[in-house]
């Protein structure tokens, strides 16, 4: 987050940036954060992200395609204590909603634009 390294020594009085729950990560952040997730296999497809999966044809590489590779629009609101991120491919046409909560993504919905 703020370029420290794990037991690196700081001096004394410098700031150090904490995350509040209470606002959305950036989109730098929040695309570091959410492909993590993806790549630890920490994620779940909740019903309605599951149902537009199915019915708008989309499949798991091309979800994958869009954590991966996509744009990170940014937060597009709260709910559930889960702040919900938008991830486009203007190219192929593609957005994927997630939300992020508890170390776990949450696969909202898939759109075809």
């Amino acid at each position: 987050m703020d370029g420290a390294k794990m037991g690196e020594i700081r001096p004394m009085g410098q700031i150090i940036r904490v995350l509040d729950p209470e606002q959305p990560l950036e989109p730098k952040h929040a695309a570091q954060m959410i492909k993590r997730l993806w790549r630890e296999g920490r994620i779940t497809w909740r019903q309605h992200g599951t149902q537009r999966k199915n019915s708008r044809e989309f499949n798991t590489v091309e979800v994958e395609y869009l954590v991966k590779f996509g744009v990170y629009l940014g937060p597009t609101g709260k709910a559930d204590g889960r702040w919900s991120y938008e991830i486009e491919d203007r190219p192929r046409k593609t957005r994927l909603v997630v939300s992020i909560g508890r170390d776990l993504l949450h696969i909202v919905t898939v759109i075809r634009l």
